[in-house]
């Protein structure tokens, strides 16, 4: 399946197994790349700064050009966020 569009059909209660207490690098071989807060998209930059988010001070990615943040601590994936209607 193309990785892209697996992550746009792709639901939190599913999602947050194949996501949660995984490393970056175990990510990135999953979902191919992963983004910093600087490099994705200007809508998910919005949301980071302007809505309750459980990434802010904490180190995040997201999930190649998706919507998906990922907020780890101590090197794990411990959160995974959809920053959608913000």
């Amino acid at each position: 399946m193309d990785r892209d569009f697996a992550l746009g059909v792709m639901t939190h209660d599913a999602a947050g197994p194949l996501v949660v207490g995984k490393s970056e690098k175990e990510l990135g071989k999953r979902f191919g790349f992963l983004l910093t807060l600087d490099q994705t998209n200007s809508y998910n930059r919005f949301c980071y700064f302007n809505s309750p988010s459980p990434g802010i001070g904490k180190t995040v990615k997201f999930l190649r050009n998706s919507n998906w943040m990922v907020v780890f601590e101590n090197g794990k994936a411990t959160n995974l966020v959809l920053m959608k209607g913000c």
